[in-house]
């Protein structure tokens, strides 16, 4: 859109300054995941596999999609596929996690 209209390009880099202020999510939901025993440990060692694996992996990825010879958004393609999944996965533990809460009240509350 920036080439047809560079007036929007402003617009677009202030959408996306928006959007990456979700990062600052990330560090508070690492910390309230694991104990105080196992904090510092756990989020170091999930955190840096997890950019570890995406970080090396998503150039490659891109690189060797068959899109990439097709159209120019195929590292849009590539993010957007990864957040479909994230999504997914998202619901599924939502799903496994209210199944065992409910399971947990009712088996507290025969008791």
């Amino acid at each position: 859109m920036a080439a047809r209209d560079p007036s929007l390009l402003f617009l677009g880099y202030a959408v996306a300054g928006l959007c990456v202020g979700v990062v600052g999510a990330v560090p508070y939901v690492m910390v309230q995941a694991f104990p105080p025993e196992v904090r510092f440990s756990g989020i170091s060692f999930s955190y840096n596999v997890s950019y570890a694996i995406f970080g090396g992996l998503t150039p490659i990825s891109v690189t060797l999609i068959l899109m990439m010879q097709i159209t120019p958004i195929a590292p849009a393609v590539y993010v957007l596929a990864l957040s479909g999944l994230g999504l997914l996965l998202g619901l599924y533990l939502y799903q496994t996690l209210s199944r065992r809460r409910v399971a947990l009240i009712e088996s507290a509350q025969s008791l």
